[in-house]
């Protein structure tokens, strides 16, 4: 049997191993195995002399015997470098050797010294196998040597000869292929065991000086130690210390110094070939430029492939951030009292300006995310975002359920569930993961500064966006430079450093009256009438930094009110210079008022300045009114923000609990299949029966309901296990295969799932991300292909969806029927490639993508839904829920050709 990646030792033992097996009905013990510990020590009781084993698993296996298990794999981490692998390689064989008295007719005893050897002969056979296995390196090293020197006849032969252990691999490799295509197997992947074999063969070559001098150093050690000095017979280097010894990461310079004596052997052999037989040396020339490089290539291949860390510009994060920023809007426009603060599934804007009222656990799980992050980027406040929160939850507890799982739509303005009452499996494990999410965030919530002033320039720079599409004219200049000031007022506030309670109250007072009346003034002097387009999208941004600029000081008059206080604080200081206590009090005072306080900090801040005013008010002259009603006032307000603060925290830490029952409510049992392991779709509440169809593909949004499972408890660990991973080779790098190859099936679950490198699933989604950009680069189209709304409609003129993806990512068939590209697709890939989501965004903005509220759902360059004529354009939508929202109506013409867009937030 030939493995991928096999050395010939490798294959060797795992030959040996089966013809055990099969042969003699036993097999090898390799470290990992499970056994009846008291028979074993019986069996073993004072037949081994202390301090004489220092590898014991062959041992093992001959004296207690054992069998094959072939339905069980067991996962070992790897040596982290190449020295690391040869320290442990040392170890084996010394341990290997010492059992070189065990070969004998009369073998060692603990308390009778010699005893017959009960050993049989295919158990003293597996022993010497061992120690003749690690003779190989140093014996080709030697043939290859004395052939090149002293050995006649063609040196081509000798070379072969004596590199024929390492070359096996590669030859059983390609003859597997070429069963593999006699028998008409053209799966991409089986040309990938012929490279990775002869990539192993060409570093063993590469390292079989340094390799050999390691076996032989380990045997001369062993007989030494075992007939000579009789110690340090168990000394060992476990991995730790290696590491330690030589770091996590091989620098060039240890392998130098580590590996310095198989340069010198290579230096020194290509000397005597070049004084006996200079033309021996263009046979031996490659391997002896190998050899000489050996370390340079330890250190190369021992480098971890980390994925570059790249970092964004700040105009590059201006440029995110006005998207994120944009797509909130949509939440804040639709997700309110008409919705019962559940989001609408889409605003279709035309051909009919509808909104969807109907919502699926998706939608409100990622709506609830989305209003977590619209705090943490500075948004909006923690007061707003806990009454958000809790109008939700108060919504979600009117809605039927069924063994605690929401269903899958619901009309969002009568709470009635739409037909068919269904659970979906995939949505509900989506919903359980925000719910598990947000119920984090809420408790961290004290953590977090009362006002995120980097929210606040995003909210004005997407006015200033606003007044440069809307044309206004001459008269935009000084409205311009008016918000460009406020612009840079908010900004001082993002350095914690220039904080000034004076600066702020003019931020505050001033400077909004001031931008609102000049806009007034610009729109009123443009001199021609503005589209109503410009002036609802003017309109709704000066709102917004209006709302923003008034729920700011109301956040910071109810929880931090000294941050406003302070700028009319009386000077106390200059007036009682001689009071040496008040002095104390007043900048204890001004250091307990912190000007970035946290919303945890405030009730203890609170506190401890209310002590301190009643002291200073204590020393304070009786006919300084001015100070007296400055104290008093203050001490007023702190007392109502240490009670609103410690109210507003247990507002989150109900709200936390109120997440955690949702989700443990929901129990995904009986959507388990115990036949197959695997999940049902969901379960048909009309019918009272479960999906007939499955969950069974590792690369699906449905991972996060298994992971959410898992970790509850309701389904085994094992169900991980049955998730196929059919694998695909694209571009020389393993992916697995999805059902439909959308980006929404990849990577859906990063939003939530941590994402680890060097992992497979982190390679697929990589690879699929790269496969979408080839792609579409094909097809000259901007990238992300997903599922969504397409060019067709109903009879209601409603927009139809459907999952597209890319062909050589999915098992679905017509998959290159469609070229529908959704923005969101390509947004969800940041982590992976920001910089090329950048230019999609770039492009999507400059096509008119990029709406009211944030990037449309979609763009159908499909030929055959376009009229005779049109070339393929645009199709729009906008999309929400974390990923973009919907907008405007756009009109494209194309040919003569009207095309139409819509939008829509729906995200299954």
């Amino acid at each position: 049997r030939a493995y991928a990646g096999d050395s010939a030792i490798d294959l060797y033992t795992r030959a040996v191993s089966d013809v055990y097996q099969d042969l003699f009905g036993e097999g090898n013990y390799v470290g990992k195995g499970i056994y009846d510990i008291d028979a074993f020590q019986r069996s073993l009781h004072d037949k081994i002399p202390e301090n004489h084993l220092l590898s014991h698993d062959l041992f093992e296996a001959v004296q207690g015997s054992c069998g094959l298990v072939t339905d069980v794999v067991l996962f070992e981490d790897y040596p982290p470098h190449y020295l690391a692998y040869t320290d442990r390689l040392n170890r084996w064989v010394r341990g290997d050797w010492q059992l070189l008295p065990w070969l004998g007719k009369w073998v060692p005893h603990r308390t009778q010294g010699k005893i017959p050897s009960t050993l049989s002969i295919i158990d003293q056979w597996k022993l010497l196998d061992n120690l003749r296995r690690s003779l190989i390196s140093p014996m080709c090293l030697a043939l290859l040597l004395i052939g090149w020197l002293f050995l006649p006849g063609e040196k081509v032969a000798w070379t072969l000869l004596a590199l024929a252990p390492y070359l096996m691999p590669i030859i059983t490799n390609f003859i597997s292929e070429i069963r593999h295509k006699m028998r008409g197997q053209t799966s991409t992947v089986v040309a990938r065991p012929i490279q990775l074999a002869t990539l192993r063969s060409i570093f063993e070559i590469i390292f079989l000086p340094h390799e050999a001098l390691i076996y032989l150093d380990a045997i001369a050690t062993t007989l030494s130690r075992l007939y000579f000095t009789h110690k340090g017979l168990l000394q060992w280097m476990t991995a730790a210390h290696t590491v330690q010894l030589f770091g996590k990461r091989l620098q060039v310079k240890s392998a130098w110094r580590a590996m310095l004596i198989a340069p010198l052997i290579a230096i020194a052999a290509g000397l005597a070939i070049f004084a006996r037989t200079p033309e021996t040396l263009v046979i031996a020339a490659p391997l002896l430029a190998g050899w000489i490089l050996s370390p340079y290539v330890a250190a190369r291949i021992s480098k971890p492939d980390l994925q570059p860390e790249i970092e964004l510009t700040p105009a590059q994060e201006n440029k995110l951030r006005l998207l994120a920023r944009s797509t909130w809007l949509y939440f804040e426009h639709f997700v309110g009292p008409e919705d019962r603060w559940l989001p609408p599934d889409h605003f279709q804007e035309n051909p009919r300006g509808l909104v969807q009222h109907q919502t699926s656990p998706t939608n409100i799980g990622l709506m609830l995310l989305s209003t977590l992050s619209a705090h943490d980027m500075g948004y909006i406040g923690a007061t707003e975002l806990s009454l958000r929160l809790r109008d939700t939850f108060d919504s979600m507890d009117s809605l039927e359920r069924i063994r605690g799982h929401f269903l899958n739509w619901y009309d969002t303005r009568t709470f009635a569930p739409l037909p068919p009452r269904y659970i979906s499996t995939v949505d509900s494990g989506n919903l359980a993961a925000c719910l598990l999410t947000l119920k984090q965030g809420c408790l961290d919530i004290g953590a977090a500064p009362i006002v995120q002033w980097q929210g606040l320039v995003d909210t004005i720079d997407m006015l200033l966006h606003a007044v440069d599409e809307s044309n206004i004219g001459k008269s935009a200049n000084g409205l311009t430079q008016v918000i460009h000031s406020l612009r840079e007022q908010a900004e001082v506030f993002c350095d914690p450093d220039r904080f000034s309670s004076t600066l702020l109250e003019t931020l505050l007072d001033e400077s909004q009256a001031e931008f609102e009346n000049m806009l007034w003034e610009a729109i009123q002097n443009s001199g021609e009438e503005l589209p109503t387009e410009s002036l609802r999208n003017l309109s709704n941004w000066v709102q917004r930094v209006r709302y923003h600029l008034r729920h700011i000081r109301t956040d910071i008059q109810i929880l931090a009110p000294w941050l406003m206080t302070l700028a009319d604080a009386p000077d106390l200081i200059n007036k009682t210079d001689e009071n040496v206590e008040l002095i104390r009090l007043w900048n204890e005072l001004l250091e307990t008022l912190s000007l970035h306080p946290t919303l945890g900090e405030i009730p203890g801040i609170s506190e401890r300045a209310t002590e301190l005013l009643e002291e200073i008010m204590e020393l304070l002259d009786a006919a300084d009114n001015a100070a007296f009603e400055w104290c008093e006032v203050l001490t007023y307000d702190l007392q109502a923000s240490r009670k609103f603060s410690a109210s507003l925290l247990e507002d989150f830490l109900t709200l936390a609990k109120r997440a955690e029952l949702f989700f443990d409510e929901m129990n995904f049992n009986f959507l388990y299949s115990t036949n197959r392991r695997v999940f049902h779709i969901g379960f048909n509440a009309e019918s009272g029966r479960l999906d007939s169809n499955y969950y069974d593909l590792m690369a699906s949004e449905s991972r996060i309901a298994s992971l959410i499972a898992i970790a509850r408890g309701d389904v085994p660990q094992n169900h991980w296990l049955y998730l196929a991973r059919p694998l695909t080779e694209l571009d020389g790098k393993r992916a697995l295969l999805s059902w439909s190859g959308t980006m929404f099936e990849y990577l859906m679950p990063v939003l939530l799932v941590r994402s680890y490198p060097n992992t497979l699933m982190d390679q697929s989604c990589r690879v699929a991300v790269e496969q979408q950009i080839e792609y579409a680069a094909e097809n000259k189209i901007p990238w992300g292909i997903s599922e969504s709304s397409y060019y067709n409609f109903d009879s209601a003129q409603i927009y139809q969806y459907q999952a597209f993806g890319v062909p050589h990512l999915g098992y679905k068939r017509g998959l290159s029927d469609h070229l529908v590209v959704t923005p969101y697709a390509s947004v969800l890939a940041l982590p992976f490639a920001p910089l090329e989501v950048l230019q999609n965004v770039t492009w999507f903005e400059k096509h008119k993508m990029w709406g009211a509220y944030g990037l449309y759902e979609s763009i159908d360059f499909t030929a055959e839904r376009l009229k005779i004529g049109d070339r393929p354009l645009l199709y729009g939508s906008s999309s929400g829920h974390d990923f973009a929202l919907s907008s405007q109506p756009v009109i494209e013409k194309s040919h003569g050709a009207t095309i139409p867009y819509r939008s829509s937030c729906e995200k299954r």
